[in-house]
């Protein structure tokens, strides 16, 4: 069953779908268009879902088709350009660890480390190379023949001319293999078929504008890159939002002019799915790693929670719609001590989408450093071992406590969170605090816990480069759900010499903080000893004396001046005042 999952679902990839369904209606397209061609695609399917199986050890991305979409393309691409025989199927096994070591090598580096997907580029440079090979000893790359005859589909040519380059996309400009194709991309999405009519149109008025002859593009595998790019931009890899919209306009301009440019660059092969590929990662890394500020409108979605469009955006609006509701628990900061954010909301690295409601802090020293030496070890940061404490009452849901704790920078890609504590607090209100100490976690599974219990120590576990301390508030208990806003009580924030208490706030990145029991001074201030007073004057022509006496009855503490009461409650690491007339009760 997983080998048959991997096949449907390398078919359905290809325009971005995870449907076996779907899989199934662009298996049946390429088979009526050229059943030798699409027994090289499934071929090379069948081979590298062979190799990956042995050698990678994240066996769901094998068997959902991510390692394998890029070997079917490979061995339509070779079907259509050196056709089926001896040749073809020679040049086929040496592509296979070819496109396995590159693909593995683009997961480790340009996914697990960058957060980018790396889409058709295994199967562009692969291509490339066999093609590349294929010249130089003078072998026949065949054109653009096709099984069924342009003229036999009667429809406008305009339509037609969409339908074959839908079909392209399986290296078969057949509109009868388009058609087919597009009744599977209808049934994926309404909006993704949209996207790709938009996307061909524009990229098509593009081209002849520019000089093209529309006639190319029937005759040439390209136009497929124009709507493959605005969908990827406009509504799979983005929430579909106009401005997503305009950057796929600009990504559409950009695959026309690098479609035409790069034959120049290799030697005269085919452009194949470079444009969209090239262009694509490049607009998803600036918005991922350039710092861009003021693009509002634009939000990239987790590569964990890549969806059609429809889904995306209502994801998209049902976070926005809660994400503003105010929390119920009153949460404190999780550790004593002075710590750095050093990633906050809609933090560059890791915290964008789904994800972006979330905190990493560090430790620091008075010079606002976060390790001693050239934090190489760690032991050198001043994080490592230190106590992390449940930041409000809560129950402990899940846990894990045996991923190993890596040496700086190095990071574990396959233990996303590594060592973790997930905890419920009211309905739809759970913190998960991940990246701790391996052995370190205090606290099992159906624990209850008052605010401040140690749960655990700072570690460096999972995909963590130094040690340091992820939470987040999200709506449901499971590991790696959607977050929501998340407002700390109580708490110093600290400016060079100045410190100001914040009583309920968002910690902005940067923000060096620490929480109330750190700071000896509220502390002294606030004794609240029953039968204590405070006496306060104020001098000159307006003189006035006023008293403030702490009273306490039956476990509830208030000050008093003249009948005015203003109570008092306090747990570890917070100090609320809630001022009421006398003689109301507190509720």
């Amino acid at each position: 069953m997983s080998f048959i999952n991997t096949i449907l679902k390398s078919f359905s990839l290809v325009l971005f779908s995870d449907k076996r369904e779907i899989g199934l209606v662009f298996l049946i397209a390429v088979f009526v268009g050229n059943p030798l061609q699409a027994s090289m695609g499934l071929l090379s399917v069948i081979l590298n879902y062979l190799i990956f199986s042995i050698l990678s050890n994240n066996k769901k991305l094998v068997r959902d088709g991510f390692l394998t979409f890029n070997a079917l393309l490979i061995g339509l691409a070779l079907g259509h350009y050196l056709g089926f025989n001896w040749l073809s199927f020679l040049l086929l096994l040496f592509s296979i660890p070819l496109n396995v070591l590159l693909t593995l090598a683009l997961q480790t580096h340009l996914t697990n480390s960058l957060g980018l997907p790396y889409l058709a580029l295994p199967f562009v440079l692969v291509t490339w190379v066999i093609l590349g090979i294929s010249n130089s000893l003078n072998f026949k790359i065949n054109g653009m023949e096709t099984v069924f005859n342009s003229q036999s589909l009667p429809i406008p040519y305009a339509i037609k001319l969409f339908f074959i380059n839908l079909g392209s996309v399986f290296f078969m400009p057949n509109p009868i293999v388009g058609l087919v194709a597009a009744l599977g991309l209808i049934l994926s999405s309404v909006m993704g078929t949209l996207l790709a009519v938009l996307g061909f149109y524009i990229g098509t008025a593009l081209f002849i504008v520019v000089g093209g002859n529309p006639l190319i593009l029937q005759h040439k595998i390209l136009g497929f890159n124009y709507f493959l790019t605005m969908m990827a931009l406009g509504g799979y890899f983005l929430v579909p939002t106009f401005r997503a919209f305009e950057l796929g306009l600009i990504g559409v301009m950009l695959a026309v002019g690098i479609g035409e440019a790069l034959p120049i660059f290799t030697f005269g092969l085919p452009p194949l799915a470079g444009p969209f590929v090239f262009v694509t990662l490049l607009i998803l890394y600036v918005l991922k790693w350039a710092q861009i500020k003021g693009i509002q409108g634009i939000y990239p979605v987790p590569l964990d929670k890549v969806d059609i469009p429809e889904r995306n955006l209502r994801s998209h609006i049902l976070l926005e719609m809660t994400r503003k509701i105010p929390h119920r628990t009153r949460f404190t900061l999780p550790f004593f001590g002075k710590w750095m954010v050093t990633q906050g909301i809609d933090g560059r690295f890791t915290h964008q989408g789904a994800y972006r409601f979330a905190y990493d802090f560090e430790s620091v020293d008075d010079n606002g450093r976060t390790f001693r030496n050239y934090g190489l070890n760690l032991a050198d940061y001043f994080s490592y071992g230190l106590p992390i404490r449940a930041p409000a009452p809560a129950k402990v849901i899940r846990t894990r406590n045996d991923v190993v704790d890596n040496k700086p920078p190095s990071i574990n890609p396959h233990d996303n969170w590594g060592n973790f504590v997930l905890l419920e607090h009211n309905k739809g209100e759970y913190t998960k605090i991940a990246h701790l100490m391996r052995g370190g976690i205090k606290v099992i599974p159906g624990d209850t816990l008052e605010r401040g219990a140690v749960i655990g120590f700072c570690g460096n576990s999972g995909r963590s480069p130094k040690p340091h301390i992820h939470i987040q508030l999200q709506y449901e208990p499971v590991i790696g759900g959607a977050t929501r806003e998340l407002l700390f009580s109580s708490y110093v924030r600290k400016e060079g010499n100045i410190e100001t208490l914040i009583n309920h706030g968002v910690p902005k990145e940067g923000e060096i903080l620490r929480t109330l029991q750190d700071v000896p001074e509220i502390q002294k201030f606030f004794p609240f000893v029953n039968g204590s007073r405070w006496v306060y004057e104020t001098r000159g022509f307006n003189y006035k004396k006023t008293v403030w006496e702490v009273k306490q009855s039956q476990g509830i503490i208030w000050i008093e001046e003249n009948g005015l009461r203003i109570y008092i409650e306090r747990d570890p690491g917070a100090i609320r005042l809630s001022p009421e007339t006398y003689p109301s009760r507190p509720t």
